[in-house]
């Protein structure tokens, strides 16, 4: 599925990857007979696999690897203007999530080209498989199918907005994602996705594998690459064995936030974040946006120098909202998380929150500070050059359901 670029340059990687990919004999004239057929005979099996039906058969097209970079290109480019795109890039920077040299635009479009197989593009409601690359065309077909589907049942275009915050976005794919991922895998190997603990060994090899095949990437994008379909699948595989089996996590049931998809009780009990916003219109406001659980563990991660992302049980996270600003003496990171408890708030100010304000940096210095708003318990983070003029008197925030 190709939804609109974010402005998260993860959450847009994230909608285009195929983790799932096999090797096969490239796409021909002739073959396109077969894999008619092919989409023919699939369409049954997606709609009593996903509990969905289509209005219109499903539209397939191919591509050549020249063509899909090129409208990678363009998605990116469209969605992710300049201005905006050096934003993204000096908050990633800031955050420690991508060194100072790194430029995000070729990154993403040689991971891309290289990993897409197929996708499905909600502009013209088509699916496209790429030409002389060595599919695996059954499960290829299948999870695109799955988004075409969806769109006709969600009108992905409208639902996929990039202006939507980054930790909700994310969350919205991990259902698209997940599910088409859960019904692909599901008609391929129908009794063992059954047997307990399969989605979290699936989930561990195809980590194990991606790191082959993605190569040295920053760890951001690798797993947030991965989140929305393996925790996507995970939280579909609970939907579907759960309270909730006879309906979809569409519409008002969609889960607001990655808390809930990697734990499904939070969900359950409605659980959801606070809304942060900056008080100041400052004009020199660069980037800003949120985190949200999922990416909080990436970054805690990557500080404490794991390889993957560990979501074994809730941090006590209630909402964040970071802003990057420029200023004549280079970048400045602000950035407000909130928290269930005061428990949960000192843990991360004395854990992961400490580690990021402690990077050595050349005339950059970090600070730590817990406060409250509205009753809620906050930490603030700041990163920001030594002479920044702002540090005496720092961006504040408001806080409200």
């Amino acid at each position: 599925m190709v939804p609109d670029v974010p402005r998260r340059l993860a959450a847009a990687a994230a909608a285009l990857f195929l983790v799932a990919g096999c090797r096969g004999r490239p796409i021909d004239a002739d073959r396109s007979t077969e894999i008619q057929h092919l989409v023919d005979s699939l369409v049954p099996l997606v709609e009593e696999a996903s509990g969905l039906a289509f209005s219109t058969p499903p539209q397939w097209a191919l591509r050549t690897p020249e063509q899909l970079r090129d409208f990678l290109q363009n998605k990116f480019r469209e969605d992710l203007p300049p201005e905006i795109l050096n934003g993204l890039e000096t908050a990633y920077r800031l955050f420690g999530f991508i060194p100072d040299t790194l430029q995000l635009e070729p990154l993403y479009l040689d991971v891309l080209s290289q990993q897409v197989q197929g996708f499905y593009e909600p502009d013209s409601a088509t699916l496209f498989l790429v030409e002389e690359a060595q599919l695996g065309t059954v499960i290829t077909l299948t999870h695109e199918l799955v988004h075409a589907l969806q769109d006709q049942h969600l009108s992905l275009d409208s639902l996929l907005d990039p202006r939507a915050p980054n930790d909700r976005l994310m969350a919205l794919q991990a259902v698209l994602e997940g599910q088409a991922q859960f019904v692909s895998v599901s008609l391929i190997a129908e009794e063992q996705v059954q047997q307990e603990g399969f989605w979290d060994l699936a989930a561990d090899e195809t980590r194990r594998a991606a790191v082959g095949q993605l190569g040295d990437i920053p760890l951001v994008l690798r797993e947030s690459l991965l989140f929305p379909y393996l925790d996507g699948a995970r939280f579909m595989a609970w939907w579907f064995s759960g309270p909730l089996a006879d309906t979809m996590p569409y519409g008002p049931r969609m889960p607001v936030s990655t808390e809930q998809v990697l734990f499904p009780n939070r969900y359950l009990a409605g659980e959801v974040p606070v809304h942060i916003s900056f008080t100041d219109s400052s004009d020199a406001v660069l980037y800003q946006d949120g985190l949200g659980e999922f990416e909080i563990r990436v970054l805690q991660a990557q500080l404490t120098g794991q390889t993957r992302a560990h979501a074994n049980s809730p941090i006590g996270w209630n909402g964040d909202r970071y802003r990057a600003y420029r200023s004549p003496q280079g970048p400045a990171l602000v950035w407000y998380t909130a928290w269930d408890d005061s428990h949960s708030a000192d843990r991360f100010a004395e854990g992961t929150a400490a580690l990021l304000a402690g990077l050595p940096r050349a005339g950059v210095r970090g600070a730590v500070e817990r406060t409250v708003a509205g009753g809620v318990p906050l930490v603030r983070v700041i990163v920001a050059p030594i002479d920044w003029p702002a540090w005496g008197s720092p961006p504040a925030v408001a806080v409200g359901p």
